[in-house]
Order: structure tokens, then C-alpha cells, then sequence
């Protein structure tokens, strides 16, 4: 019978290296790293039981394609929770974290009473303020029904009950101002996504191998920053938007004064923060 060693060799041809590979195993089973790392001389079907074998079976086809693993588990953890992620939604990145920290330290500085999020997709940037900053009401939009859907199930499972979402079409009618609004624009503007790969254009600067798994509603606009036209910005309101650095000049253009810029985790992406007074 086949070790458990032998599936950790099969997913490392795909891997960096076997701690990888035990990760991916860890997520997949729900098994601790210790305890497959413990027990990979053992066999197959005892350590990990019928149904999580062939879920490691299943798995190893995506793996092969470079499928991330967190379109694998469909969860990915942002912040200090983790988010189901869906076909419909973007795989939410560490930089995008800095958002939240921003927005929590100014929301309770600024004892802010409502924040909105542009472009929601899991509601992993709301959702994440909300849980850190339970004082102040939140609402979540998108273009997409389905990612309201998702992000409607991740409030559901964390518990967060001062949060609403709406279709973009919606935001229009809603006469709130807000005091604090956050935005992840999709800001890639090569339409076409198999010229992702040219390391020529600026644009694929901030472009990752999950970017592939992506919705292209998340990822591709001619005009990313057209959604922060009329914004619903109350008076000494604050803008946290997340920008690559080859937009800089372009939003520092559009804005004119009152802002400033926050460096994130990663070197091509940084957070615009405008105050509107």
C-alpha cells in the first residue's frame, strides 16, 4: 500500500518543496502539518481516511495546472478571519490588508459612523473593519450578483450583522454619505488576459499566478478609476483606495490636493488616502 510520503513526493513535482506540499494536504484534509508530517510512513487510507484521499486525489489534478489553493479549498484567510471565495469574487492579497489597518486605526480615530465598500467581492476588506470596529454600520457593493452572494454568506458565517450589500445600480439611489469609503478597483487595463504573461507592460507589474483563477470583472477596465467618480463621500470624509504605482500621476491628477500615499506588502502597490474637505 502507498505511504503517505508518497502522495506529500507526487504533490512536491507540482510544489516548491515538501513543507508545501504538507500545507496544501493540511488545507485540504484539515489534518494539522504535525500530524502528517508524524505520520507519513504510515499508510494512505489510515492517516487520512476514504473521503480526504480522494479529496488529495482530486486535488493533485489542480495542483498540476498551478491552481491556487485557495481556489482549491475555496477559503482564503485575510486579515485575522478567513473568507469562502468563489468563481465570482477575487482571491483577496496581503497588500489589500493595509486598506484595513488604515481603515480601522481612522474609523475609531475619527469615531467614523459608516464606511462603504466599492467592489466588495468576499466583503473580505468590510467585513474585516466591521469585526476589528463593531460601532460603526457598513455596506458593501458590487457589480456582480454573485459576489454579493459570497459576500453575503461571509457575514453570515462571521456573525457580522451591521453590514449590508447592494448591486452597484443601487448605490445610485442611496442618498448616504459616507465617512469612510474602500475600494479595490479592477485597474489592469489589458483586456486580453493571455497578454497577462509580457513582462513589458507596466500593468502585469502587479500581476500574480493566482491573477489567472480571477474573475476578469475583477481584473480588466479600461477606466478603473471611473467608479470613484461622484463618490457618496461625506464632509472631512476619507478615500482608501488601492492603486498600482503606475496609476499614481493619474489618480494624484484626479484628486489634485488633500492626499497622501501608504506603502503596502507589495513594491508595485500602494493605498491612496484622499480627504475630501
Amino acid at each position: 500500500m502507498a505511504k503517505l510520503s508518497h502522495l506529500i513526493q507526487e504533490y512536491s513535482k507540482y510544489l516548491l518543496d515538501q513543507n508545501e506540499s504538507i500545507a496544501y494536504i493540511s488545507a485540504i484534509t484539515n489534518l494539522s502539518r504535525t500530524e502528517i508530517w508524524l505520520n507519513k510512513h504510515r499508510e494512505l487510507d489510515e492517516v487520512l481516511g476514504e473521503i480526504n484521499l480522494e479529496k488529495c486525489k482530486k486535488a493533485i489534478n489542480y495542483v498540476k495546472y498551478g491552481v491556487p489553493l485557495s481556489r482549491i479549498t475555496k477559503t482564503r484567510g485575510f486579515w485575522n478571519h478567513d473568507f469562502h471565495v468563489s468563481p465570482y469574487t477575487l482571491d483577496p492579497r496581503p497588500e489589500t490588508e493595509k486598506i484595513v489597518e488604515l481603515a480601522i486605526s481612522l474609523s475609531k480615530k475619527n469615531k467614523s459612523k459608516n464606511i462603504l465598500d466599492l467592489g466588495t467581492g468576499t466583503g473580505c476588506i468590510i467585513l474585516s473593519i466591521l469585526l476589528a470596529n463593531p460601532l460603526i454600520s457598513g455596506a458593501g457593493v458590487d457589480i456582480s450578483k454573485y459576489a454579493l452572494l459570497t459576500a453575503k454568506q461571509n457575514a453570515k458565517s462571521l456573525k457580522v450583522n451591521n453590514c449590508t450589500f447592494m448591486h452597484t445600480s443601487e448605490i445610485e439611489e442611496n442618498k448616504d454619505q459616507f465617512d469612510i469609503i474602500v475600494c479595490n478597483p479592477p485597474y489592469i487595463h489589458n483586456p486580453n488576459p493571455a497578454n497577462l504573461d509580457n513582462p513589458k507592460e507596466p500593468e502585469n507589474y502587479c500581476v500574480d499566478y493566482a491573477t489567472k483563477f480571477d474573475p476578469t470583472k475583477a481584473l480588466f477596465d479600461q477606466d478603473g478609476i471611473q467608479m470613484l467618480n461622484n463618490l457618496p463621500l461625506s464632509e472631512n470624509g476619507i478615500l482608501l483606495c488601492e492603486v498600482p504605482t503606475y496609476q499614481k500621476q493619474l489618480m494624484e491628477e484626479k484628486f489634485k490636493k488633500n492626499y497622501k500615499w501608504h506603502n503596502t506588502s507589495h513594491r508595485e502597490i500602494v493605498i491612496l488616502e484622499y480627504l475630501n474637505y
